[in-house]
């Protein structure tokens, strides 16, 4: 691979895709950019990447309060 070759990535959490070199791929943490082929991979902006699925859609949808804990507490044990 030259060093003037432009490879695609994806980000495994956003799902965006990125067009870079090889150098670059080099820098990019390999946990999140992953590298993707095909004849059909397009672009996408940061901006039109989707949101992360676990994310509220707003605000009012978040119940103040915590879930209450189900474990009990471990016991001593016996002798």
């Amino acid at each position: 691979m030259t060093d003037s070759q432009k490879v695609f990535v994806r980000h495994v959490h956003t799902d965006e895709i990125r067009e870079v070199t090889a150098e670059q791929r080099e820098v990019l943490d390999k946990n999140y950019w992953v590298r993707i082929t095909g004849p059909d991979v397009q672009v996408t902006p940061p901006a039109s990447a989707p949101s992360t699925p676990s994310a509220p859609a707003s605000t009012a949808d978040v119940d103040p309060t915590p879930a209450p804990k189900t474990a009990s507490k471990a016991t001593t044990p016996a002798k």
